[in-house]
């Protein structure tokens, strides 16, 4: 058995070996329970906060009516008016135990705001609290598509009959189009079909022998290349072409 064969068969082996160790159903019913669990428990949770949320906000509601009752009430019939004597009238000196109670009054009705300035910021944070985790969601539901890669793996889109199953050499270009070495050819397949064939050895000009080496594809040339024992080769993958480079050549080493 040739080197080539025997890696592949080895790889072959451990993967056989990988595959028939799967447990499947073992690995994935623990996220099916926790996936239900959650499902369960965010429902819930949702319920409760939606509820106490909005018993809540009606409370508050109540309550800012009557403090814009009340408060309003104290500065329109009592505060303001005997200000307005004082100050606009002019026609009464309000004494310093009546000026300190207005104040305290004042006080009072401008600490009541604040409070509940402060409560309807907390209100607006949790609203955004809220947005946030509709966006994780959201998040987890876009993660959760790519999941369908998964189709690529369990469906396989080409199947192509080869002459040889022994060459490890192959290469895929980025729209798809694959170069594997077979029984002597350089093959090129696209999605569909296999569009050209090349043969390696007996060329008439003899050209391309030497056995390969490595087959890649370079994104920065745009094509396949094929390393042999002794030329460095281009492919490109739609013109068809195949062109050996003068530049690189095998090093020589002279026997003393």
């Amino acid at each position: 058995m040739s080197t080539s064969g025997q890696i592949l068969h080895e790889r072959a082996r451990s993967l056989l070996t990988l595959i028939d160790g799967l447990q499947i159903e073992n690995d994935l019913s623990s996220s099916r329970r926790t996936v239900d669990d959650w499902r369960t428990e965010m429902f819930s949770l949702i319920n409760n906060i939606h509820l106490n949320t909005i018993n809540k906000l009606d409370s508050l509601t109540n309550r800012l009516h009557q403090l814009k009752q009340r408060r309003s009430a104290i500065l329109r019939q009592d505060i303001l008016p005997n200000l307005s004597k004082m100050v606009i009238e002019r026609r009464k000196n309000l004494s310093e135990q009546e000026l300190n109670d207005i104040k305290k009054k004042i006080t009072k009705i401008d600490c009541d705001l604040q409070a509940f300035g402060r409560l309807l910021n907390k209100v607006s944070s949790d609203e955004k609290k809220l947005v946030e985790q509709i966006e994780i969601l959201k998040n987890i539901q876009r993660e959760n598509t790519q999941l369908s890669i998964l189709d690529n793996i369990s469906t396989p889109k080409r199947c192509f009959i080869l002459d040889t199953c022994h060459s490890p050499f192959i290469a895929v270009s980025e729209d798809n189009r694959m170069l594997i070495e077979d029984d002597n050819h350089l093959v090129l397949f696209d999605e569909q079909r296999r569009i050209n064939e090349i043969p390696w050895q007996g060329h008439q000009d003899d050209s391309f022998s030497g056995s390969i080496k490595d087959i890649i594809f370079s994104n920065y040339l745009e094509q396949f290349c094929v390393l042999s024992a002794l030329h460095f080769f281009t492919l490109d993958p739609h013109m068809l072409t195949l062109e050996k480079s003068e530049q690189l050549k095998p090093s020589t080493v002279k026997k003393k």
